[in-house]
Order: structure tokens, then C-alpha cells, then sequence
């Protein structure tokens, strides 16, 4: 194990003073000071002097420094030297290991690594239990699947920042809002300790820095299109979070088309879309109306049954004629949240 790796073990265990590290080590003490200053510069390290002077040094707490040390952690507790499995030879092998059979030929392929490379550190891999050993001859791996290593080094090696969902609409809310997968959330909560902010459905809030988000937590393969679905058939989507998605201007009407088609309620995204457009045009194009016009069914739909106790109020008539929807909506809170955009 080289030093860095040793510094980050220990520190995965709790941060210690720089003179602590330095003694404890069985390294020379120039070779720990060039290491931490070295780590501190490329971000790996955090030191801080406290009020008496002493310089202690840590692991920072973003997402994935916090992900790593659980690693290594992992690692270390398996008896397993981390220092190869988080080279830069062992992550380009990584990224092209899959759930599918795949030999050392394969991959030594789509990597340009030597063969006798790729099975060096398949065999780490597989002493570490993040591979599976198919067969020797020719020798063939898959990821287990099963094992918290996996998500690991997925997350630190192959991880890629999604897209966020993320809506702003300048002078409207003091706040903006957020939907994202849970492991986005989590890497928010990791990376933005000090944000003002709060967690749907948990009632979790803090005060903090910058302009308040609301987070929101997602499936993981959810999108804008899908959440403005879910939120149609309830009060509060169509008379305001259904709005602001409109008014992002980030969603993909022909997505929201075929996700509406698949299940069966595009009578009722285009009746809505179609009242939008005439309080206010620029939420909606009338080209969109005309998509989604395309593609009605003959079958009745009812839209926001739990609005049918209340009765109707006489303007739903032409809306259910064009679109062949059984219409309970106030029309007046929807007119009040276009208003409010």
C-alpha cells in the first residue's frame, strides 16, 4: 500500500491531527508531509489549523470523497490492498466489465490494455468479490451484481452527474425546486451541506446559504414528462406544479405524447394542455394541441375524479366535446396559478 492510500485509510476512520499521521505511519515523515500537501492541493484532503494551532487533517464530505472512503473501507476490512483497485488501469478495465459474460480478450479489446493486464486485475477484481469468475479458459467475468462493492466503485468509477430536473421560474417563488433520482439527493446533500433547503414528504428542512431548493426524491429512471403525468391527476399538479413544468419549457412534448398514449390517458394531457393554451397561449403552442388532437380515443375519461362531488360549472362542455373527457376542474385556481407564473 502506497502512502496516499494509507493516509486516506486512516483517515477513513477518523480525521487526526497532521503530527498524529506522521508518527503513526511507517513512512519516512518528509514522504507523509509531501503526500498530505499533495493530496490537500488536488482536493483529496482537508487540513485545518484549530484555535491552538494544531492542523488536522480529513477526508472532505462531498459525495464522492464520502463514497471512497466507504470503499476503502470495505477494502481494508477484506484484507485487500485498495491502492490497485482504484488505479487508473483498474477503473478504464471497470468500465467496460457488464453484467454479461465477457472474456479478458474482450476487454483488453475495447480498453487497448494487454491481455495479461486485463487478467491481473480481473483476478483482483474477483478477490475483492466484485467479479465473478465464469470460466478459466478462455477466462470470463461478470459484475456481482450483489455485492456493495459494485455500487461502490460504480459510483466512483463509472459514475456519471444525471441531468437534474430542475425548474426555475424567476419572480414567482422564493424557491426553486428539484427532482432528482435518490443517489442525485444524496450527492446534493454530500456536496451542498450548507443549502437552504428541504425534502419533500419528510419534512426535513434547513435554513442556510443561497435561494431556498425543495428537493423532491425520484425514481431513479423518472423524467419531467413522467412526473408532469403523475402529477395531473392530482389537485395540486394541475393547478400548480403541472404549470410550472409547462412554463421550464424543458419537456418533451413528443415524449409526453408517447408516454400518454402507452397509458391511455392522452384525452385527458391534451384537454388540459388545451385549456392551458387558451388562458395563456405562451405556456402552450397550438401545434401541440393539434399533436395530441391526433391521437384522442373513443373511450370516456373522467379528469380529476376527486373534484366530481362539487359538480361542473357550465365552460367544461366544448373541452369534453373535442377531447371526449368527463371534466371536473376549478377553473378559477388553474386561471390563479397561470396568473401566478
Amino acid at each position: 500500500m502506497n502512502v496516499k492510500a494509507a493516509l486516506f485509510c486512516m483517515l477513513a476512520i477518523r480525521p487526526v491531527p497532521l503530527k498524529e499521521a506522521v508518527s503513526r505511519l511507517p513512512y519516512a515523515e518528509k514522504t507523509v508531509y509531501n503526500a498530505v500537501e499533495q493530496m490537500v492541493s488536488d482536493g483529496d484532503l482537508l487540513s485545518e489549523r484549530t484555535r491552538d494551532g494544531v492542523v488536522i487533517i480529513s477526508i472532505p464530505k462531498d459525495y464522492h470523497h464520502q463514497r471512497l472512503k466507504e470503499l476503502y473501507m470495505i477494502l481494508v476490512t477484506q484484507g485487500i490492498d485498495p491502492t490497485p483497485l482504484v488505479s487508473k488501469t483498474c477503473q478504464q478495465i471497470w468500465k467496460h466489465i457488464t453484467l454479461q459474460k465477457m472474456t479478458a480478450e474482450q476487454i483488453a479489446e475495447k480498453t487497448g490494455c494487454s491481455a495479461i493486464t486485463v487478467r491481473k486485475y480481473l483476478h483482483l477484481l474477483s478477490n475483492a468479490n466484485a467479479v465473478t469468475i465464469i470460466s478459466k479458459k478462455p477466462l470470463s467475468v461478470q459484475k456481482n451484481d450483489s455485492t456493495e462493492l459494485v455500487c461502490l466503485l460504480d459510483d466512483i468509477i463509472t459514475d456519471e452527474k444525471t441531468n437534474e430536473n430542475t425548474i426555475y421560474v424567476a419572480g414567482s417563488r422564493p424557491f426553486d425546486e428539484q427532482f432528482l433520482s435518490p443517489k442525485e439527493l444524496q450527492r446534493k446533500l454530500y456536496d451542498h451541506p450548507h443549502q437552504s433547503m428541504s425534502i419533500t414528504g419528510t419534512g426535513f428542512q434547513l435554513k442556510g446559504k443561497g435561494r431556498h431548493v425543495v428537493y423532491e426524491s425520484t425514481p431513479d429512471d423518472s423524467d419531467l414528462e413522467q412526473l408532469f403525468l403523475s402529477s395531473l391527476f392530482t389537485i395540486d399538479g394541475v393547478e400548480d406544479r403541472c404549470l410550472f413544468l409547462l412554463q421550464s419549457k424543458k419537456m418533451k412534448m413528443n415524449q409526453l405524447r408517447a408516454y400518454a398514449q402507452k397509458q391511455k390517458v392522452v384525452n385527458i394531457v391534451g384537454c388540459y394542455l388545451d385549456i392551458i393554451h387558451d388562458l395563456s397561449p405562451g405556456l402552450i403552442d397550438k401545434k401541440i394541441i393539434a399533436l395530441f388532437s391526433q391521437y384522442v380515443v373513443g373511450k370516456p375519461a373522467i379528469f380529476l375524479k376527486q373534484l366530481k362531488k362539487y359538480g361542473k360549472q357550465g365552460w367544461e362542455q366544448p373541452y369534453e366535446s373535442r377531447w371526449n373527457v368527463d371534466l371536473y376542474l376549478d377553473l378559477g385556481a388553474i386561471r390563479h396559478g397561470v396568473r401566478a407564473l
